[in-house]
């Protein structure tokens, strides 16, 4: 990871708020996304939320069933979802190049936005899978 946050540093200016503004862009453009597949699960009862926070598999396959109709967009959805982390890693690994110098505390922070980033892609997976299986 050391040698990320190294190459990372050693970005131009230029390069690095073309980074931040790719991270934000990337970031903005999912959260429409999500806000136009959302609204086709919300108009059918139920949210991602919902979902996400589906305890049983009865309770899954309820909310499945209501979005049997519209299983491509649930799918979409999921496919942008796993490119977020990668934006929003962008985003605060970007803000933290440009307002440190290379240092302890600044390596530490991109570091903190690699590994949030990774773990948020470690419960996606486990997520995803579970709702697989669950159907």
């Amino acid at each position: 990871m050391k040698l990320i946050s190294n190459k990372l540093f050693e970005m131009s200016k230029k390069q690095k708020i073309t980074w931040l503004i790719v991270g934000i862009t990337g970031s903005l453009v999912c959260q429409i996304l999500f806000a136009v597949y959302s609204s086709d699960m919300i108009a059918r009862g139920y949210d991602i939320i919902d979902f996400e926070f589906a305890w049983t598999i009865n309770t899954m396959n309820i909310i499945i069933t209501a979005w049997n109709d519209i299983l491509p967009n649930i799918i979409n959805f999921m496919i942008i979802d796993m490119f977020f982390p990668i934006f929003y890693f962008m985003i605060f690994s970007g803000w933290t190049l440009l307002i440190t110098v290379e240092n302890k505390w600044g390596a530490l922070m991109v570091q903190f936005a690699f590994y949030a980033s990774i773990f948020d892609y470690i419960e996606r997976s486990e997520e995803h899978t579970s709702e697989l299986q669950s159907h």
